[in-house]
């Protein structure tokens, strides 16, 4: 199996590797609306930070605390905060909404980090780029279309939490120095922090399933962030883009076979112009690779 692996190119091993972690985050996402808000979201955060960082831990301690050595503290300060963010009105949409839109609505961090990187980093967007922005935005404005007050409501935490995610993107580019168990360990354990003190306050004793529950957010965090990291030392981000998108196929299929939620025509619309953006995304980087050889 292993020689198999190793046979197998870049792409095809770094897409498997991004859907791997849709997998992961789709997963994470049903344990947490699974819970229902029967856990507080900071409870739940602070302990998959926590879990975090144990496991994040003994990789930093064979290599020495010199990999911890930053020359940006006030970035990473930063990136805790947005992250902070990121995570606690992700879970709020995680409790409140269909596994699937959420899923849907935090593909708008495409339109928000292009849009960031050409404001503050200066970025240039190319046309394609924006063509499969604009698409992605239509099906994330589809999915968004509310029914309700209330589940509106929940969608702009979703969105809130995209703008997030996307701020902690761009903050990564912006420490281009810094290693990686610099950026992942000190955001986690700033984020027990931040998270530490709402969380005693609004403690509540947990049964072995929700901490277990806990528990493997954590885990499945951890193992998330090493596969995107794989899949992107694999092959091209442009190149296995389309892999993201296995995220809806998993939220679709985890909603109808857990919690017998059949989705709308909208949102089924809105998932179907998001995975064609992702496969317009591929298409033009082929092109392009093609005309530059």
């Amino acid at each position: 199996m292993l020689n198999w692996w190793k046979g197998q190119p870049g792409e095809f091993k770094g897409s498997a590797c991004l859907s791997a972690a849709g997998a992961a985050f789709v997963a994470i996402n049903a344990i947490v609306h699974g819970l229902g808000g029967s856990v507080p979201a900071f409870q739940i955060a602070f302990l998959q930070q926590l879990v975090v960082v144990i496991l994040v831990m003994p990789g930093i301690r064979a290599k020495g605390v010199a990999v911890m050595k930053t020359r940006a503290p006030w970035k990473h300060l930063a990136r805790c905060l947005a992250t902070g963010v990121a995570i606690f009105t992700g879970f709020l949409a995680m409790t409140n909404l269909p596994v699937a839109e959420t899923t849907a609505l935090l593909f708008s961090r495409m339109l928000f980090t292009a849009a960031l990187a050409t404001l503050f980093l200066k970025e240039a967007v190319g046309a394609s780029s924006w063509v499969r922005i604009g698409i992605a935005s239509l099906g994330v404005v589809m999915v968004l279309a509310p029914e309700t007050t209330a589940v509106n409501v929940y969608s702009l935490a979703a969105l809130v939490s995209a703008l997030a995610i996307s701020v902690t993107m761009l903050l990564i580019r912006a420490m281009p120095d810094e290693t990686a168990e610099a950026v992942v360990g000190w955001q986690a354990i700033g984020l027990v922090f931040v998270f530490g003190v709402p969380a005693i306050h609004g403690w509540v004793d947990l049964d072995w399933r929700a901490l277990a529950a806990c528990v493997a957010v954590g885990v499945l965090l951890w193992l998330a962030q090493h596969l995107n990291v794989l899949a992107y030392r694999f092959a091209a981000a442009a190149a296995i883009q389309p892999a993201e998108a296995s995220r809806l196929i998993f939220a679709l299929a985890v909603d109808g076979l857990l919690f017998g939620v059949v989705p709308s025509a909208l949102v089924v619309a809105g998932a179907v112009l998001i995975i064609a953006a992702a496969m317009y995304g591929r298409i033009a980087w082929r092109r392009e690779r093609t005309e530059s050889a």
